[in-house]
């Protein structure tokens, strides 16, 4: 599943390629929903009972799904998935490593006060997404935090230690183009983890009216 939202590049005519290739692959245009929409409509539309992530400048290992898919077999415990990565360049040059938390204690220590996943290597178990409501289109940047945030309780979390993702660092990228924004939301998400603590819901609703 490749969601084309809204470009104005070649991107639609490489999908299109990509996608005579490759039979299963199936394309979706959208006009401009942004991230967190294009990733609800995308796992909407999924047939799997496993929703894996990929950025579209990022690589992955081609083991990396397959060695995720086992490990969620063997521990049905565990909602959610994630991989160690790779740190590279504009060019896929490397860069260094991007480590990810792996005990219990180091990934919940990340979760207080950011994320514990590189966003696009997470493997998802589609009854957890159900579970937790999905991402939610209202959250124009830190979508995954909010996501996170709103797991059920007892969702166990993991990492696996290979570098099986290359997460591409370049001044393009979502963080450095808006990191005020991304800032901003996370400060949101975590405010609106807090409220449904509190009283059992949060505000989305004044989030969804106040979208600019």
């Amino acid at each position: 599943m490749a969601v084309d939202d809204g470009s104005t590049d070649a991107t639609s005519e490489i999908l299109a390629r990509f996608a005579a290739r490759h039979g299963r692959t199936r394309v979706i245009r959208t006009e401009g929903i942004g991230l967190a929409a294009a990733l609800h409509l995308a796992a909407g539309a999924a047939s799997g009972v496993f929703l894996a992530r990929q950025d579209d400048d990022d690589r992955s290992d081609p083991e990396r799904i397959e060695r995720q898919v086992r490990f969620l077999h063997v521990h049905p415990e565990v909602g959610v998935v994630g991989t160690a990565a790779s740190r590279i360049d504009a060019a896929g040059r490397t860069l260094g490593p991007y480590p990810a938390p792996r005990t219990r204690a180091e990934i919940a220590a990340a979760l207080r006060r950011g994320t514990p996943f590189v966003h696009g290597s997470v493997l998802i178990r589609r009854e957890t997404y159900e579970a937790a409501g999905g991402y939610r289109a209202a959250f124009q940047a830190a979508q995954d935090v909010d996501f996170w945030l709103r797991l059920p309780a007892g969702t166990e979390l993991a990492n696996l230690p290979e570098p099986l993702y290359a997460w591409r660092e370049h001044p393009g990228g979502v963080f450095a183009r808006a990191r005020d924004r991304q800032l901003y939301f996370a400060s949101v998400a975590r405010a609106f983890a807090e409220e449904r603590r509190a009283s059992g819901a949060d505000s989305i609703v004044l989030l969804e009216s106040s979208k600019s």
